[in-house]
């Protein structure tokens, strides 16, 4: 079973059911989520509307799902789609998605410095994420995706590629934050939360503490 999720900041339009992710194209053989800006989303989806697409939202992330629906409907896979619809975006971003030609397979990319991903897996799953600390339960090595690279989740394992399709060998890195950490625990929020730990932080980083 793969799935994708995202809360993003209402960076175009309001905050409304349709403007959520995931988006779909209009057949709906591809979902995605998207984080980051599109900077040439305006000429994007004029070419959209000048070739008859309707656009269900107001958000930038929808054309990804257009364009990358038109790349599957031609006959190219799932990660080759997604590559070649961020070769005609402009601007930092990532982007997961789902398609329904390949439902065992959940695939992400990073372009730029707009956020990041995350990917770890443990003995039956993989997962990514923008946060570490959605992976600290699950997984105590991740690896962190760089600029220009894509990673395809698959039965509970991953690959990573260039945006050539060559593959790659991720860096795997050992977590040093513990779940505990992460969590608000019994405070009511994480500024609270960092002021009453003060202390032991402290005493943390002194000689023998």
């Amino acid at each position: 079973m793969v799935g994708i999720g995202h809360t993003r900041w209402a960076t175009h339009g309001v905050v409304n059911h349709a403007n959520s992710h995931p988006h779909s194209s209009v057949d709906g053989s591809i979902s995605i989520a998207h984080n980051g800006i599109i900077e040439n989303f305006l000429d994007i989806r004029d070419e959209l509307l000048d070739s008859g697409v309707e656009l269900s939202s107001e958000t930038d992330s929808e054309v990804i799902a257009h364009l990358a629906g038109n790349y599957l409907a031609t006959g190219h896979s799932l990660r080759d789609s997604l590559v070649k619809t961020v070769g005609q975006l402009k601007g930092n971003m990532v982007v997961i998605a789902v398609a329904t030609s390949e439902p065992s397979k959940v695939v992400g990319l990073r372009l730029g410095n707009a956020g990041g991903i995350v990917v770890g897996k443990n003995e039956d799953s993989a997962f990514m994420a923008s946060d570490t600390v959605a992976l600290l339960s699950h997984t105590a090595e991740v690896v962190y995706l760089e600029s220009g690279q894509v990673v395809e989740i698959e039965s509970g394992s991953f690959r990573l590629f260039d945006f050539n399709g060559k593959p790659i060998e991720g860096k795997s890195v050992k977590t040093d934050q513990s779940f505990r950490a992460a969590q608000k625990g019994k405070y009511p929020d994480f500024m609270s939360k960092e002021i009453a730990e003060q202390p032991e932080a402290i005493r943390g980083q002194l000689p023998g503490g």
